[in-house]
């Protein structure tokens, strides 16, 4: 089991101290592998300009950096690993979990879909 600090939980309001709190785990979290702090960082290039703000970013459990949408319907979390990302959509009864490996130079074009659907800008939620 890794040791880290499962408490440290940062708030986010714009897009900007969603890349300085991934920073942040990583800095506080050196199991972090650069693969998943790079890969995390990618995913907000990707996402900025298309995708509402996430609330919340925290380390993982493998280590890996989650980045949480608390008040969309579903509540939706990406959790960033070193190879792919992991989508989970948490509904009353059921949880939507997929993956989608991380490719060089694009995005997956069904993980888009996904949140093109629940936290695009036209989505509006709180």
């Amino acid at each position: 089991m890794p040791d880290y600090d499962d408490n440290l939980v940062i708030n986010c309001a714009t897009w900007f101290e969603v890349e300085a709190a991934i920073h942040k785990v990583a800095i506080q979290n050196p199991t972090v592998e650069q693969n998943t702090l790079e890969n995390a960082l990618q995913f907000v290039k990707f996402a900025t300009e298309r995708y509402q703000v996430p609330n919340e970013i925290c380390l993982g459990y493998w280590p890996t950096i989650r980045i949480i949408w608390l008040y969309s319907i579903p509540s939706i979390e990406i959790e960033v690993f070193d190879i792919r990302y992991e989508y989970y959509a948490f509904e009353d009864k059921w949880t939507d979990i997929q993956e989608f490996e991380i490719m060089p130079d694009t995005f997956p074009e069904t993980l888009k879909l996904l949140l093109d659907k629940t936290i695009s800008h036209s989505n509006e939620f709180k």
